[in-house]
């Protein structure tokens, strides 16, 4: 789990030029893909159910007692600002509202781990 900087993460041209693990880990986490039982994120492949303790427990570390609770969402609202906000507490970016193309950019990511 990385924490960046709000000015960063407020700065087009610097919240582009993040590494990957960085990028992907602090905002555009949706943009990489989710499937089944598997999780895909900027550690790698993995089960859900160790990805969601890993994620406790980091959490767990800034603010005491953070829980989380799963929402199953349109695949639509994962590439949509606008159908986000329909969802208490989420905001995504569009992937064109990055400096560059983020798809581009996750499936070079996404090509550096060996397929499941």
């Amino acid at each position: 789990m990385y924490r960046v900087p709000k000015a960063v993460k407020s700065d087009p041209v610097r919240r582009w030029n993040l590494p990957d693990r960085v990028f992907f880990a602090c905002g555009a986490c949706h943009i990489l893909a989710v499937s089944g039982e598997r999780a895909f994120d900027f550690h790698g492949h993995s089960h859900w159910p160790s990805l969601l303790d890993h994620a406790r427990r980091k959490a767990d570390r800034w603010w005491p007692g953070w829980h989380c609770d799963l929402v199953a969402l349109p695949l639509d609202v994962l590439v949509s600002e606008e159908k986000s906000r329909c969802y208490d507490g989420l905001w995504l970016r569009e992937p064109g509202q990055y400096l560059h193309d983020a798809h581009e950019r996750a499936k070079g990511f996404l090509d550096r781990f060996p397929p499941l």
